[in-house]
Protein backbone atom coordinates (compact mmCIF):
# COMPACT_ATOMS: atom_id res chain seq x y z
CA UNK A 1 0.00 0.00 0.00
CA UNK A 2 1.27 3.51 -0.96
CA UNK A 3 -0.33 6.39 0.54
CA UNK A 4 0.35 10.20 -0.42
CA UNK A 5 -0.72 12.34 2.38
CA UNK A 6 0.42 15.31 5.19
CA UNK A 7 0.70 15.89 8.38
CA UNK A 8 -1.27 19.59 9.39
CA UNK A 9 0.03 21.33 12.35
CA UNK A 10 -1.45 20.51 15.68
CA UNK A 11 -2.87 17.00 14.01
CA UNK A 12 -3.65 14.60 16.78
CA UNK A 13 -3.86 10.99 15.41
CA UNK A 14 -4.13 9.25 19.46
CA UNK A 15 -6.44 10.55 21.95
CA UNK A 16 -3.59 11.10 24.59
CA UNK A 17 -1.04 12.71 22.07
CA UNK A 18 -0.10 15.92 23.66
CA UNK A 19 -0.48 14.10 27.41
CA UNK A 20 1.29 10.50 27.13
CA UNK A 21 3.24 10.67 23.95
CA UNK A 22 4.95 13.99 23.17
CA UNK A 23 3.00 17.21 24.02
CA UNK A 24 4.38 19.21 20.62
CA UNK A 25 4.35 16.20 18.39
CA UNK A 26 1.49 16.38 15.63
CA UNK A 27 0.66 12.94 13.98
CA UNK A 28 -1.25 11.28 11.26
CA UNK A 29 -3.05 7.63 12.01
CA UNK A 30 -3.06 4.58 9.37
CA UNK A 31 -4.81 1.20 10.37
CA UNK A 32 -3.34 -1.39 8.28
CA UNK A 33 -4.99 -5.34 8.74
CA UNK A 34 -2.42 -7.79 8.77
CA UNK A 35 -3.89 -10.98 7.14
CA UNK A 36 -1.29 -13.35 7.82
CA UNK A 37 1.83 -13.53 10.19
CA UNK A 38 5.28 -11.85 8.67
CA UNK A 39 7.27 -8.48 8.92
CA UNK A 40 5.65 -5.15 8.46
CA UNK A 41 7.92 -2.46 6.40
CA UNK A 42 6.90 0.66 6.79
CA UNK A 43 8.67 3.35 4.24
CA UNK A 44 8.33 7.04 4.51
CA UNK A 45 9.05 9.99 2.87
CA UNK A 46 8.74 13.46 4.17
CA UNK A 47 8.71 16.11 0.88
CA UNK A 48 11.84 18.53 1.57
CA UNK A 49 10.56 21.08 -0.69
CA UNK A 50 7.64 21.95 1.53
CA UNK A 51 7.36 25.16 3.20
CA UNK A 52 8.72 25.41 6.41
CA UNK A 53 10.60 21.62 5.89
CA UNK A 54 13.02 21.70 8.45
CA UNK A 55 15.03 18.13 8.88
CA UNK A 56 16.00 18.94 12.73
CA UNK A 57 11.68 19.01 13.13
CA UNK A 58 10.55 16.16 10.63
CA UNK A 59 9.92 13.40 12.64
CA UNK A 60 9.44 9.33 12.17
CA UNK A 61 7.52 6.66 11.63
CA UNK A 62 5.80 4.54 14.62
CA UNK A 63 4.61 1.12 14.41
CA UNK A 64 1.81 -0.10 17.04
CA UNK A 65 1.24 -3.36 17.74
CA UNK A 66 -2.19 -4.58 18.97
CA UNK A 67 -0.42 -5.16 21.97
CA UNK A 68 0.55 -1.64 22.57
CA UNK A 69 4.34 -2.11 21.81
CA UNK A 70 5.65 -0.45 19.38
CA UNK A 71 8.84 0.36 17.15
CA UNK A 72 9.80 3.60 15.63
CA UNK A 73 12.30 4.91 13.05
CA UNK A 74 15.02 7.06 12.74
CA UNK A 75 14.61 10.20 12.11
CA UNK A 76 16.24 13.49 11.14
CA UNK A 77 15.98 11.96 7.34
CA UNK A 78 13.97 12.45 4.59
CA UNK A 79 13.50 9.28 4.14
CA UNK A 80 12.68 6.29 7.15
CA UNK A 81 11.84 2.94 7.68
CA UNK A 82 10.83 0.86 10.28
CA UNK A 83 9.88 -2.89 10.38
CA UNK A 84 7.97 -5.57 12.93
CA UNK A 85 7.41 -8.72 12.72
CA UNK A 86 2.93 -9.04 13.23
CA UNK A 87 0.67 -12.12 13.45
CA UNK A 88 -3.01 -11.14 11.75
CA UNK A 89 -4.76 -7.99 13.08
CA UNK A 90 -4.56 -4.47 13.39
CA UNK A 91 -1.41 -2.30 13.14
CA UNK A 92 -1.42 1.05 14.08
CA UNK A 93 1.38 3.54 11.82
CA UNK A 94 1.91 7.38 13.19
CA UNK A 95 3.69 9.65 11.08
CA UNK A 96 4.91 11.95 13.69
CA UNK A 97 6.34 15.44 12.95
CA UNK A 98 7.11 18.45 14.77
CA UNK A 99 7.21 20.67 11.71
CA UNK A 100 4.47 23.62 13.04
CA UNK A 101 3.52 23.53 9.07
CA UNK A 102 1.36 21.43 6.81
CA UNK A 103 4.13 18.56 5.96
CA UNK A 104 3.60 15.85 2.80
CA UNK A 105 4.83 13.04 2.97
CA UNK A 106 4.47 9.54 0.79
CA UNK A 107 4.76 6.14 2.74
CA UNK A 108 4.31 2.48 1.74
CA UNK A 109 4.10 -0.74 3.98
CA UNK A 110 4.31 -4.18 2.72
CA UNK A 111 3.92 -7.21 4.13
CA UNK A 112 6.37 -10.28 3.44
CA UNK A 113 4.43 -13.41 4.83
CA UNK A 114 6.67 -15.72 7.02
Amino acid sequence: MTVISAVQADDECVADLRSSWDARASCKRFVVSVPVAGTLDTSLHWDASAPGFDINLAGDVVLVKPSGQFADSDWLQTDVHAAVRVEPGDYGVLVMTYVPASLPFQIRTELTPH
